[in-house]
């Protein structure tokens, strides 16, 4: 990890699944290491890795298949394969965000509120609000995968 987070040019966040979190904290505990907690701007207090924040992602597979070293093998998994042997490997991600030039957000058009119309079962009215937008990744130094790793192993 310490690896995948000097391959990043100035790393702020870590993105796992659940399990390898529970993998990561796991170790954390064993090697004694200090926990170091902060508040964020939301009044909220992240697990840090290395004073780097980690965001839990639901949406990282934990099922991809051994020797998976292309992106585009990752990216087209196959949701409803069982995690057994030979499929039981995830991804961890480091990077730079918050960052004009590194991983941003692209705002394509404003926020838009548009009126739906009345509730029928309550005295409200029902808006719908849409925001499209798209990711850049501006900098090839502001992200790295770690790979086929399983985080039962030890």
């Amino acid at each position: 990890m310490d690896e995948l987070i000097d391959a990043v040019n100035g790393c702020n966040l870590l993105l796992m699944s659940k399990r390898t979190r529970r993998k990561v904290n796991a170790l954390m505990r064993a090697s004694g290491s200090i926990v170091r907690e902060y508040k964020d701007e939301f009044g909220m207090y992240p697990e840090t890795y290395n004073n780097v924040p980690i965001a839990v992602i639901d949406y990282i597979p934990d099922n991809i298949q051994d020797g998976s070293a292309s992106v585009i093998n990752i990216a087209a998994f196959n949701p409803s394969t069982t995690r057994a042997s030979g499929y039981d490997n995830s991804v961890m991600i480091a990077l730079r965000a918050k960052d004009e030039a590194g991983f941003a957000i692209n705002q394509a058009e404003a926020l838009n509120r548009e009126f739906v119309g009345a509730s029928q079962k309550k005295d409200a009215d029902i808006h719908r609000f849409k925001w499209y937008h798209g990711y850049g990744l501006y900098d090839k130094h502001a992200a790295a995968v770690l790979i086929n790793f399983n985080p039962d192993d030890t």
